[in-house]
């Protein structure tokens, strides 16, 4: 009688502590998939420089079921290496990693402070996200806000978006080139498509 006592007090000490280790913490990771670009423009022409190399550093709330419910990104912070940069122009890229003073900064960085997700009218399943937080570039640290369109895709969660900046907010000198006849534009529109897993 003893025995099957306590085997029904393991069994229900089990039933009730089991939904809290459901969750266990996740480390939310980028997927090969995610891509990174900027645009920018020039008295020549146009320019893109992308890269797909980036580190996400994130603490995601054990209690939470979905990384779009209210507070389950308790930290998201967004590091992309300058020198992975890259356009299809080496000039261009010399002279870019010069005005980003890449050596001195190495990382471009945007920190999430917080988020609120809404539904979106872009497709079934489909979120918004305004995200604030602080991005940080050539050593100078901005505030600045994001409208994100999330969605699943496949096992992973899709975030896409864009974000216009001036260089100058940021102190940085937008790039002249061939004896100041070609100037870089100080617009730059940073763009994302990232898959989170």
């Amino acid at each position: 009688m003893k025995r099957k006592i306590k085997s029904l007090l393991w069994c229900t000490a089990l039933w009730v502590i089991a939904p809290a280790y459901a969750d266990l913490p996740k480390t939310v990771s980028l997927t090969p998939e995610s891509t990174l670009w900027l645009v920018g423009d020039s008295t020549l022409h146009g320019f893109t420089c992308r890269t797909t190399t980036m580190t996400l550093t994130s603490d995601v709330d054990p209690k939470k079921t979905g990384l779009l419910q209210p507070g389950a990104l308790r930290l998201m912070q967004l590091a992309i290496p300058v020198q992975h940069l890259h356009s299809k122009e080496a000039a261009l890229d010399k002279n870019m990693l010069k005005a980003l003073k890449a050596e001195e900064y190495p990382e471009i960085v945007f920190q999430l402070s917080k988020y609120e997700v809404s539904p979106s009218t872009k497709g079934a399943g489909a979120s918004q996200i305004r995200a604030e937080g602080v991005l940080t570039i050539s050593g100078k640290t901005q505030p600045i806000v994001l409208v994100i369109e999330a969605s699943p895709k496949d096992d992973s969660l899709r975030l896409h978006g864009e974000y216009s900046l001036l260089m100058t907010d940021y102190g940085i000198k937008p790039p002249k080139m061939m004896m100041g006849t070609i100037k870089v534009k100080n617009e730059i529109v940073i763009h994302f498509d990232l898959r989170l897993r």
